[in-house]
């Protein structure tokens, strides 16, 4: 996935990266190698934007555990998007808290994108099922 991918993804569960008053600034970041090189991080205590991590849909556990060590609020949405803008695009919405606790995986073999911030709330909400799940988005 590329920086259009991002922007198909944050589409298709229609939302938005940046909300007046909650979310202003946006982070992205490279999943493959974000575990190894603290200096992804700097910068990251209590950030108050969207991040999006491409390519980290194996990590998430991890990656939520390190998030919420630098102060970014357990209840936090998290959406994984995968296969964004295809005709198999599917959607799954948890927090922080739940992502540090459970081992959530993508459930196909495409690519995957993960978002994560206040700004997803409303789209979490409104798409919200009782499994979390979203499936066919496009």
């Amino acid at each position: 996935p590329g920086v259009s991918s991002v922007t198909a993804g944050i589409s298709s569960i229609q939302s938005s990266l940046t909300l007046r008053g909650i979310s202003r600034q946006i982070i992205i970041l490279d999943g493959h190698t974000i575990l190894e090189d603290n200096r992804s991080w700097v910068g990251m205590e209590n950030f108050l934007g969207t991040i999006v991590i491409l390519m980290g849909t194996q990590k998430i556990k991890e990656l939520s555990m390190i998030l919420i060590s630098k102060g970014i609020p357990e209840n936090t949405p998290i959406a994984l998007v995968e296969n964004a803008s295809s005709h198999i695009s599917s959607a799954n919405f948890f927090t922080l808290r739940e992502a540090s606790l459970n081992s959530f995986a993508k459930s196909s073999t495409g690519p995957g994108i993960l978002y994560v911030g206040e700004a997803l709330r409303s789209a979490m909400e409104e798409l919200k099922l009782d499994d979390k799940t979203i499936s066919s988005l496009s």
